[in-house]
């Protein structure tokens, strides 16, 4: 896994705790000032309705401290011991499945770079195209912020790394089809198409990135890569 899908991971699991109310929400306001990050096992406590069976409710809201702990792997091991103890088990909330759902896409992401990284591909290709399938389809409430990094582009940074550029470039445009104009849907876009040998396409995303970016940095990494590109550098 290279740094760049190290650093969009972490803004969207670790920056967006901080930032987006509906993971604070998502918990009690007793636990809402203890999703620090913490040592594994040193947990905060959460308390979620679900359909779940007894005996495994206290494994639920374990996992999802540990999710929110940064203990990715350890989370992950524990919602999979839960869904083959109780393959029913769904988070539940007020009659919803809103903020159920978006702790399950968080699941489906870590769990597939897990699973990429431990070089099982498909497997976490097939994984994260089921968060980002999941995220497409919710029914957000309109006040309802978007998420910082989406899956539709995680599946288009994984697809990347598994050199497969024409799959990627087809998740970013998705992405960019459902949120125009975003950085890292530009940026995507553009590297993806510029390996798939497009470079009308690429020409297009970098040009509509540096318009977005007159006043950015020109050292930030996209910018520079656009500049470059414009400039026949590459």
């Amino acid at each position: 896994m290279n740094v760049r899908v190290k650093e969009l991971i972490f803004w969207r699991y670790g920056v967006s705790f901080v930032l987006l109310p509906w993971l604070v929400l998502s918990a009690p306001p007793a636990a809402q000032h203890e999703h620090v990050r913490a040592e594994p096992e040193k947990l905060g406590t959460v308390q979620f309705a679900t359909s779940c069976i007894p005996a495994v409710q206290t494994e639920v809201n374990r996992a999802i401290a540990l999710l929110h702990s940064f203990s990715y792997q350890k989370a992950d091991a524990a919602f999979a011991a839960i869904a083959k103890e109780d393959p029913g088990c769904e988070l539940i909330r007020n009659g919803d499945q809103w903020s159920a759902s978006l702790v399950d896409i968080q699941r489906k992401t870590i769990s597939a770079w897990i699973l990429f990284a431990q070089k099982q591909k498909d497997k976490g290709l097939s994984e994260m195209r089921a968060a980002a399938d999941q995220e497409d389809a919710i029914d957000r409430p309109p006040v309802a912020p978007g998420p910082l990094m989406p899956a539709r582009e995680l599946l288009g940074e994984m697809l990347l790394e598994a050199h497969q550029p024409v799959l990627a470039l087809d998740a970013f445009e998705t992405d960019l089809r459902r949120a125009p104009g975003r950085l890292n849907g530009l940026y995507g876009a553009a590297r993806a198409a510029e390996q798939a040998k497009e470079r009308t396409k690429a020409q297009t995303y970098f040009s509509e990135l540096l318009a977005n970016c007159q006043e950015a940095d020109p050292e930030q990494p996209a910018v520079r890569e656009a500049r470059a590109f414009q400039l026949g550098g590459k």
